[in-house]
């Protein structure tokens, strides 16, 4: 056998690398996701971290931790749908 042939040791070792890739990759995504969504509940005191609270160590954690998402809804497409999505959690009266 030449050293290019797959052995079955391998192939199994291949296979177990690629599961173990697409298995960081799914935890990768819902992570991501779970952060985006996140922002919905946490909306109103991001606000007051941003414009109230400006001095308290936690308000800037928090302004840090959001930061990425600010950036990322500049894209047109995101931040209209994480708009969309912060309306569902705002208190809104229909009077």
């Amino acid at each position: 056998m030449s050293d290019a042939e797959p052995t079955p040791e391998n192939a199994d070792s291949t296979n177990r690398f690629k599961r173990a890739i697409l298995r960081r990759l799914a935890i990768l995504y819902v992570f991501f996701i779970l952060y985006v969504l996140s922002i919905g509940p946490m909306f109103w005191r991001l606000h007051g971290a941003y414009y109230v609270e400006t001095d308290r160590l936690s308000s800037r954690i928090l302004v840090a931790f959001y930061e990425p998402l600010r950036y990322l809804c500049k894209i047109p497409f995101v931040g209209n749908a994480v708009d969309n999505y912060v309306e569902w959690w705002s208190i809104r009266s229909d009077s």
